[in-house]
């Protein structure tokens, strides 16, 4: 194939028409006259060109560019303009040049040989809207700084063809996809008039990008889309479409305008493809349904499957098993929410283990999508060049739910089982409304792997917890507690020393209002710890068997009245579930934790106390007391374990007496005065009160302040008269804590004093003898 050299183009574009001026750093572009065959482009088999199209070229140290787009036909006296622009490798316009639409046949623009930075070179071309189609002939030429061709360096990503009517040439392409795998392939007797040829890992996929493995409508405009809403055929990322046999020096990625692209990367294998960090998160505790979580090698794009062995006896192959096709886009990172039913559609049952891995049928597999063919008469044949399944030539295809509407068909419209494509398969002649007519077919190969990874154990392990207390509504201060946790494994498969069990619980709820004994002890070996408000054990727990921890707790008076802690399934680290209440089959209705929770509410009185005068001024003067206790919760006082209020009269009776019969309360049983105490026990309700009163009468004897404390004493067999002196924001003595009130009445007092006048003295002594 003959070339122009260098000086031949700088005539050309002398003597070209229209010369356009571009910036100082863009070359001249010019509409020039037909130039020789180029390395590649309509001669070497391509098609012409007619609608908007970006091709790519990668180029070496020393490496040139020559890029010609020549009018080949029109359909009218004015076709459409066009625009070209090519940019290297660092976003510098090299060369722009405008194609009117009045261009004549043959003629054209014409790139002046471009030479710069290593790495892929963009080369756009942008139709504008026009009377009629102009197709052209292109050529896109990379020498080497000796002057030789370096073909095989050119490629687009969906180029758009176009012909005239009649022509019907041999076409050949070779397409390269990121996992490294090349495929020639060949469409004889083709004339797709209008037409895109487009690679991809899914071909007509749903909008997850999950393969459909199938032919689809299109739709007439642009370069056709899918005319169902929910399939596309755009799933990145599309792979590169090359016109010659793909040099085989090509780098595996390269630097270009839009960043580093993947040119012609090395080939996959199964080790690339390993998983290993596949995970399982349940919705529920031991339930089935859940989130799978997994890589995959981000050079990975395409169909592969998530199996799982729902019964859990090692097979994948069983009816009640599931398989699920997804598609990876290349991201790397995935999720799939798995619905925790069976191959027939049945709820697999909880806490029964099942394993779960990644599996990929397939490597290299490649899509081969065709719009709006008009005639592959010879059909096509795909060879596989690389990987351990070079030469081989198997397609595949399904048309069957391509309505039989048009004016020829295709022999063979189910091509899943495999076919040999040697010769040329799966063709259709040209006809008014042809079978490839404004639809996607979707031929698709790859080289078999059967690569299972990542397997996974899920479920099978599952912990029903029980949570007992000896606390009940006659707890109290001073009392000793004891609980008991016990955790059942109720799944089919052991908890091993590699996999242990843990349970934990939470005594954040106890230790305000207890204090921890230290004598946790467990039945079953493993491993006990607590640590504050913690206590935990983790060991073996075969399928069936349970562990019950105990201890103890002494009950303080202090806190918020409810004693209550929550064990659970999970390490001391995780968050305590709320488990208020647990469902019915034991877990946080928010979490699904496993969990059980224990509650003892101790009732706390609080005392109020007063007099009915601020002072006592006489000797017989009256002052009345009231005193009341009042029950706060949360919870009650019993008849067995009442109520106990205690009033002082130490500081009273020094300076008055009671009156006898003037001690009566409000409710339950009567206060007793015994010595200088006066004393009430009794039940109270959340919230009820007893109210005592009295009278005490001023003698005028002691120390003229009548002083008493009522307070609920936290041992009623030996209460201690807090000093009260005063009491706290809360009522209480800051020293002891238990509930008091403190009243003081003062008391008049007669002051006497006694004086001598000296002259009555002097009058009164007897006169001296």
């Amino acid at each position: 194939m003959s070339r122009l050299s260098p000086w031949l183009r700088k005539v050309g574009a002398l003597v070209a028409v229209g010369a356009l001026l571009a910036s100082a750093t863009v070359a001249v572009g010019s509409l020039v006259w037909p130039t020789a065959a180029q390395a590649e482009g309509t001669d070497d088999g391509a098609l012409t060109l007619a609608s908007d199209n970006t091709f790519y070229a990668y180029l070496e140290d020393g490496d040139t560019l020559d890029a010609s787009f020549l009018v080949s036909s029109k359909g009218g006296a004015v076709g459409t303009p066009h625009h070209y622009v090519v940019t290297d490798p660092q976003g510098t316009v090299a060369w722009q040049c405008d194609l009117p639409a009045d261009t004549p046949v043959g003629e054209g623009c014409t790139s002046p040989t471009l030479t710069g930075a290593a790495g892929v070179w963009t080369v756009e071309d942008t139709q504008s809207a026009g009377s009629s189609i102009t197709r052209l002939d292109w050529s896109l030429d990379v020498t080497a700084a000796d002057g030789s061709a370096r073909p095989g360096r050119v490629w687009a990503y969906r180029p758009f063809f176009s012909q005239n009517t009649g022509e019907s040439p041999d076409v050949d392409v070779w397409l390269v996809n990121d996992t490294g795998y090349q495929y020639q392939v060949a469409l004889e007797d083709y004339n797709g008039f209008q037409s895109t040829i487009q690679a991809n890992a899914t071909g007509v996929s749903d909008l997850n990008c999950v393969p459909t493995y199938q032919s689809t409508e299109a739709d007439a405009t642009g370069r056709g889309a899918p005319t169902d809403p929910n399939l596309t055929a755009d799933c990145e990322p599309q792979f590169r479409v090359f016109f010659a046999p793909p040099a085989a020096d090509l780098p595996a990625s390269a630097q270009s305008a839009d960043g580093t692209v993947t040119v012609a990367p090395p080939v996959l294998t199964s080790a690339d493809l390993t998983v290993e960090d596949l995970a399982f998160a349940p919705t529920a505790t031991g339930g089935a349904a859940g989130t799978f979580s997994y890589s995959i090698t981000e050079r990975f794009s395409g169909g592969y499957q998530l199996q799982v062995d729902t019964d859990g006896n090692g097979s994948y192959d069983d009816a009640v098993d599931r398989t699920v096709n997804l598609g990876a886009d290349g991201s790397g990172s995935y999720t799939y929410e798995f619905d925790g039913l069976d191959g027939q559609g049945d709820p697999i049952e909880d806490c029964v283990q099942m394993n779960a891995r990644i599996y990929f049928p397939t490597v290299g597999e490649i899509h081969i999508l065709q719009y709006d063919v008009e005639q592959r008469a010879g059909g096509i044949e795909v060879t596989a060049l690389n990987g351990e399944a070079a030469g081989n030539q198997t397609i595949y295809w399904d048309d069957t739910d391509l309505a039989d509407d048009r004016a020829n068909t295709t022999p063979q419209t189910d091509g899943t089982a495999g076919v040999d494509s040697a010769g040329g398969v799966h063709g259709w002649e040209a006809g008014g409304n042809s079978w490839g007519n404004e639809r996607i077919i979707d031929d698709w190969t790859f080289t078999p792997l059967e690569y299972g990874t990542g397997e996974l154990a899920v479920g099978g392990r599952c912990l029903a917890l029980e949570k007992t207390s000896d606390a009940d509504e006659d707890t109290r201060v001073g009392d000793t507690v004891t609980y008991t946790v016990t955790a059942t494994n109720t799944g089919d498969t052991d908890y091993t020393d590699a996999e242990p069990a843990t349970v934990t619980d939470d005594l954040s709820g106890v230790l305000d209002d207890a204090t921890y004994d230290g004598d946790a002890t467990s039945d079953v070996d493993g491993e006990l710890t607590y640590d504050e408000p913690k206590l935990s054990w983790t060991g073996a727990l075969p399928a069936g068997e349970s562990v019950t921890l105990t201890y103890t707790t002494t009950v303080t008076g202090a806190g918020d009245g409810s004693v209550r802690n929550v064990a659970y399934g999970g390490s001391p680290d995780d968050e305590t579930p709320a488990c208020d209440p647990p469902t019915d089959a034991g877990s946080d209705p928010d979490t699904g934790v496993p969990c059980a929770e224990t509650e003892a509410l101790l009732p706390s009185l609080s005392v109020t106390k007063s007099a009915d005068t601020d002072t006592v001024s006489a000797v017989g003067q009256t002052v009345t007391y009231t005193v009341t206790a009042t029950n706060d919760g949360p919870g009650v006082y019993t008849e067995t374990a009442p109520a106990t209020v205690v009033d002082d009269l130490g500081g009273v009776l020094d300076d008055a007496t009671v009156d006898a019969g003037s001690l009566t309360t409000s409710t339950g049983a009567d206060a007793v005065l015994s010595g200088d105490r006066v004393t009430w026990s009794g039940a109270l309700g959340v919230g009820e009160s007893v109210t005592i009163t009295y009278e005490v009468t001023y003698t005028g004897a002691g120390d003229a302040l009548l002083r008493n404390v009522a307070f609920a004493p936290s041992d009623p067999s030996d209460p201690t008269t807090p000093a009260c002196d005063p009491a706290d924001e809360d009522g209480r003595d800051p020293d002891t804590g238990e509930p008091c009130a403190l009243v003081e009445v003062p008391a008049g007092q007669l002051a006497v004093t006694k004086s001598v006048d000296p002259r009555t003295a002097r009058r009164s002594r007897p006169a001296r003898s």
